[in-house]
């Protein structure tokens, strides 16, 4: 028997009956920009139980990368407004060293906790796969960390324009300053980044479906392992990379 092909979904078209991708990428982009802040706010409310929910199946949710890809968006523009006109001008103002651009890569080294994470959950009995854990990781920072920041940005803007100064958090010379490349952060966002490890307790706890304890110390392992790591990392210098390019284009050539 010549199996037949399924029917194609009938296309959006304008008056002179030419497709309308125009509207067709409207309406798809804003059903997924609505479906995000639905879970982001959901996983804001009740993370653990929300992922739990996701690992079996009894919820559907936006594709993890298409949520990574939202949330990332999201997050260096809050980002790049708030050093841009808020942070900057603080740091200035109170004589600290002036900030500079934060790698853009920096709102993603938190996907290199997921490895040791899952480690020392599958010792707890776990059987979920590495891609669960890396879920719980992207819709935890990607969903309400991301919700978290933006909130901490605004109500930094509010104690500059309510008392005329920003409050900043000086920052140990070490692993944080050379991964943001500054040396002082507003507290509000401070205050988001720490509370955000909650939130990720919680969501792994509950894809995985075991107890906040273990997830408290596999995310606690991770970080043993991760900071001296990204540490080691970063100590390569703005200039020394400089050097590297320069070295490279001698060595290519013109052309």
């Amino acid at each position: 028997m010549v199996p037949v092909p399924a029917a194609a979904e009938p296309r959006a078209v304008t008056a002179d009956g030419t497709p309308d991708w125009v509207g067709e990428s409207w309406h798809k982009y804003k059903t997924r920009g609505l479906d995000y802040f639905r879970h982001a706010f959901t996983l804001l409310v009740r993370p653990g139980r929300a992922m739990e929910e996701w690992a079996t199946g009894q919820r559907e949710v936006l594709n993890p990368l298409h949520f990574l890809g939202l949330g990332f968006l999201l997050i260096i523009t809050a980002r790049h407004l708030g050093e841009q006109y808020l942070l900057g001008p603080a740091l200035e103002a109170q004589n600290l060293t002036s900030v500079l651009k934060t790698p853009l890569g920096v709102e993603l080294v938190f996907l290199t906790l997921s490895l040791p994470t899952h480690a020392v959950m599958r010792l707890s009995g776990s059987r979920a796969p590495l891609s669960a854990t890396l879920a719980a990781f992207i819709y935890t920072f990607m969903g309400p960390v991301v919700l978290l920041q933006a909130g901490a940005w605004l109500i930094s803007g509010l104690l500059v324009l309510i008392t005329g100064s920003l409050p900043l958090y000086e920052l140990k010379v070490g692993f944080i300053t050379r991964l943001y490349q500054h040396n002082a952060y507003p507290w509000p966002l401070m205050v988001a980044n720490w509370v955000a490890l909650i939130y990720c307790v919680r969501a792994i706890a509950g894809v995985h479906r075991k107890r906040w304890g273990w997830a408290f110390l596999a995310l606690f392992a991770a970080h043993l392992v991760f900071v001296p790591l990204i540490s080691q990392l970063t100590k390569v210098e703005l200039e020394d990379i400089s050097r590297l390019i320069d070295s490279a284009s001698q060595w290519l050539g013109p052309g």
